[in-house]
């Protein structure tokens, strides 16, 4: 009774600054914007607590409640027309700016949150069973220690008919999201996540078209390289991890879990972050069966942001720690006194920043001082790396491209879209029998992200290629976490991306860098 009764005080409370049919005006628009601030600051802090207490005991029993008031807040009447009619009544920049981070986020939301796409999309999730997100290379990735081609072939195989029961609901979910954005008055829900970003299509063709012309001699090299490997069999997706499982094997022998924490806490306290001074929590015990991997939440930044880790032999352990603690050390650097700033953070970004921590494990400096390889093995490391990353660049050009034209136009035939792309991209072999596409989780779980991952790698090579302009290295010069937190963390979200990036390197986004951080 006492739930009931909270729940009908605070939901009258909601409304009580709800958006009506009435005429809008620059005032409204204010008090909009300050009563929603208010309200999602609460709610999601609370979901943040529901969500660590699930992951850390299996168990919460007010996870689903706070979703659901999430989702009631961000449906509020009239709140999408508000936030668009705010774009035009408003003359502050920082109002302006609010404005925006809302308008976008409200709108992906409340196409999440409808009852059609929530239900499919949560249905499909429990269909596929997969907690992590797989590509096609990363499953891959799953077969690469197998000798036997056969065997590998039936691995990748068995692991993406996985996904056969669930290419027609995932098509369907891609047209109930674009529905609900037509009702919110996109064209469809790409151009509604695009907006998010001030992305042009034509432009983001462009730049797609760029990567895959400036990246495909490189390519063409490697799969002739590894033709010769193979012998006379045609290179297949399945050998393109094997080919460099030699090299792995010899860098994780560096990299045994009990010194893994060692390696970052110290490597991260000579740039300037020491971990134990922050409010950065790191479980560093927990592991279930549940929970295989870093776990990286936050609760309430800049004041509490917490990790579980589950750490296993390899450098890709390291490097997932790595990248965590970095979304972390940005968030925790975030001086300003809106939390929208630090909540409404852009996911290219967060994942730019993070992975230029991540960064540090392919830093000559840093794998010769810190896991001590020899310089021969460092030498084969890298060149293994940066082929590997030429390799997922293609692979991620198929999926950007398989999104981009799924949302655009979903009652094709998905399946030959998919081997059509991936003839193109990676030129290999296709087996319109499977759909690993269908593996992906991210097309499930999220709309429209993969672009983020593009932009987040080119914001990364950018910005690591300053530092190292300036500074040689990543490793050991506190001067490198000060350029980190005055050129970037400490903003937030309160300034566009490209003006930060544009600020801290002197240009503007150039996918150059990603490529020459390749070797090309």
């Amino acid at each position: 009774m006492r739930r009931i009764l909270f729940t009908f005080v605070l939901s009258t409370i909601l409304l009580s600054v709800s958006c009506q049919e009435t005429a809008i005006t620059r005032d409204s628009v204010l008090t909009t914007l300050d009563s929603l601030e208010h309200k999602l600051q609460w709610v999601e802090y609370r979901l943040g607590q529901e969500k660590w207490k699930q992951h850390a005991t299996d168990r919460s029993d007010s996870l689903e409640y706070y979703q659901g008031l999430h989702d009631y807040v961000i449906n509020a009447p009239g709140l999408i027309r508000t936030l668009q009619a705010g774009q035009r009544l408003l003359q502050d920049e920082e109002a302006i700016r609010r404005c925006e981070l809302m308008r976008s986020s409200v709108a992906l939301g409340q196409i999440e949150s409808s009852s059609r796409v929530s239900s499919l999309r949560d249905s499909l999730l429990r269909l596929d069973g997969n907690a992590g997100s797989e590509t096609p290379y990363e499953i891959n990735q799953l077969c690469c220690n197998e000798s036997d081609r056969t065997v590998r072939e039936r691995t990748y195989r068995a692991r993406s008919n996985m996904g056969n029961k669930l290419a027609d609901g995932l098509g369907q979910l891609f047209r109930m999201r674009n529905q609900e954005a037509r009702r919110l008055g996109y064209n469809n829900c790409q151009a509604l996540s695009f907006t998010q970003y001030g992305i042009e299509s034509q432009e983001y063709l462009k730049l797609l078209d760029r990567v895959n012309s400036r990246s495909t001699d490189a390519y063409v090299v490697i799969v002739e390289r590894l033709q010769a490997q193979f012998g006379s069999t045609p290179v297949e997706v399945w050998d393109l991890a094997y080919a460099y499982e030699d090299v792995k094997r010899r860098v994780d022998a560096y990299f045994p879990a009990d010194s893994q924490l060692s390696f970052v806490d110290k490597s991260l306290e000579k740039l300037g972050f020491d971990l134990d001074k922050l409010p950065i929590y790191i479980d560093r015990q927990h592991a279930t069966a549940g929970n295989t991997r870093t776990y990286y939440l936050p609760i309430r930044p800049p004041y509490d942001v917490r990790l579980t880790v589950n750490i296993e032999d390899g450098l890709s352990s390291t490097q997932e720690l790595l990248y965590n603690i970095g979304q972390a050390l940005h968030q925790t650097h975030i001086f300003q006194e809106r939390e929208l700033y630090v909540n409404a953070l852009p996911e290219a970004w967060t994942e730019s920043l993070a992975q230029a921590i991540a960064a540090l494990c392919q830093d000559e400096r840093w794998l010769a001082t810190y896991p001590r390889l020899p310089q021969s093995l460092i030498n084969d490391y890298l060149t293994a790396h940066n082929e590997q990353e030429i390799i997922r660049l293609r692979m991620t050009l198929v999926n950007l491209m398989f999104e981009y034209e799924a949302y655009t136009n979903p009652n094709r035939d998905l399946n030959k879209l998919y081997w059509d792309l991936f003839e193109r991209y990676m030129m290999l072999p296709r087996h319109d029998d499977i759909k690993p596409w269908t593996k992906v989780t991210t097309f499930v779980k999220q709309p429209v992200w993969m672009h983020n991952h593009l932009f987040g790698k080119m914001i990364a090579a950018q910005v690591v290629g300053e530092i190292k302009r300036q500074y040689s290295s990543l490793a050991d010069n506190p001067e490198i976490g000060s350029y980190l937190n005055q050129n970037y963390f400490r903003f937030g979200a309160r300034y566009d991306w490209r003006d930060l990036l544009e600020r801290g390197t002197s240009e503007k986004l150039n996918p150059d860098y990603l490529i020459q951080g390749m070797g090309i």
